[in-house]
């Protein structure tokens, strides 16, 4: 196991009151940053009005706006090299809130198969909220989630 020679060198240098006194002044510091990370992490997932009135569930206001831009608005998902036509098969990794699934059902009128694969239970539980909510023109459930 290597590490780096002179980080713990000066470390191993230190006397044992100085690595102490490290100890208690970092400490005060990571437990204000977790507190502040705790706080901006949501209790309960919602429902969002996006602005070309799709309703989608989300945990975050500001990061579900800029998927919204960055998908709708800006349609940075595709290109001149990648078409989505209806009767589609789109494979979606990393999908988080399964907003790109919502985009393709959206821009094929539910003529399109999404498999949405997330990792993060959490953040599954809101694609597979959101996936239900769409099916094609006969009721059948075309977006499909599965949580690795």
């Amino acid at each position: 196991q290597r590490v780096c020679p002179i980080m713990w060198s000066t470390v191993a240098a230190l006397p044992w009151w100085a690595l102490a006194g490290l100890a208690l002044v970092s400490l005060p510091i990571l437990l204000v940053l977790v507190f502040i990370i705790l706080l901006q992490i949501p209790k309960k997932m919602s429902i969002m009005e996006l602005p070309n009135k799709l309703k989608v569930w989300q945990w975050n206001k500001g990061e579900t706006e800029w998927l919204y831009e960055e998908i709708f608005e800006d349609d940075l998902y595709t290109s001149k090299q990648i078409k989505l036509n209806p009767g589609a098969v789109v494979f979606d990794c990393g999908a988080n809130i399964g907003m790109f699934a919502v985009f393709c059902h959206h821009k094929t009128g539910g003529d399109v198969e999404v498999h949405s694969f997330e990792p993060m239970p959490k953040i599954h539980a809101v694609c597979a909220a959101n996936a239900r909510k769409f099916t094609d023109a006969n009721g059948k459930k075309c977006l499909h989630t599965y949580q690795l």
